[in-house]
C-alpha cells in the first residue's frame, strides 16, 4: 500500500501536507483499517490522522446502500459523533481501508473531511470485494 500511495494523484507540491487516514473507528478499538493507515504513515514518514467515532452504528449492517448513504452522512456530520485528531483544514488526506464493497462509508467519510476544510480526498483500499452483498 505505501508503493500505491506514490501512484495516487497528489500534486508534488501537496505531498507534505498529506497526511494518511482511515474512517472513524470507537475508541479504544483497533482495526485493520487502522493498523493499515497507521503502517502506510510510518512507512512513509506521514502524519497519521486518527478519527473516533463517539456514535453507534451497529444497525448500518443491515442497511441497503441506499439506505446507509444517508445514515452515514447524518452520522459524520455531527461534530459529536466524529472527533478528528489533527489539521484537515486545507491538507489532503489519504483514506485506507481493508474492504472496498460499496464505498458508502469511505464516499461518506470523504465527504464529512471536505465539509471541515480538506482540500482533497483519495481513498486507497486493499481489497473491492467480488460478492457485493451489501450493494442490494
Amino acid at each position: 500500500m505505501a508503493d500505491a500511495f506514490h501512484d495516487l494523484p497528489i500534486p508534488h507540491a501537496d505531498r507534505e501536507g498529506t497526511a494518511i487516514a482511515c474512517v472513524p473507528t470507537p475508541p479504544g478499538k483497533c482495526s485493520v483499517p487502522q493498523k493499515l493507515a497507521t503502517a502506510v504513515a510510518d512507512s512513509l514518514g506521514m502524519d497519521y490522522m486518527q478519527a473516533d467515532l463517539l456514535c453507534d452504528k451497529s444497525a448500518m449492517k443491515e442497511l441497503t446502500v441506499q439506505e446507509k448513504i444517508p445514515e452515514w452522512e447524518k452520522l459524520y456530520s455531527r461534530t459529536e459523533c466524529v472527533v478528528i485528531h489533527g489539521e484537515v483544514n486545507g491538507r489532503t488526506l489519504v483514506v485506507i481501508d481493508d474492504l472496498y464493497q460499496s464505498g458508502a462509508t469511505m464516499w461518506c467519510y470523504a465527504r464529512c473531511l471536505k465539509q471541515r476544510g480538506a482540500k482533497a480526498v483519495l481513498g486507497l483500499v486493499c481489497v473491492k470485494s467480488m460478492r457485493d452483498t451489501d450493494n442490494r
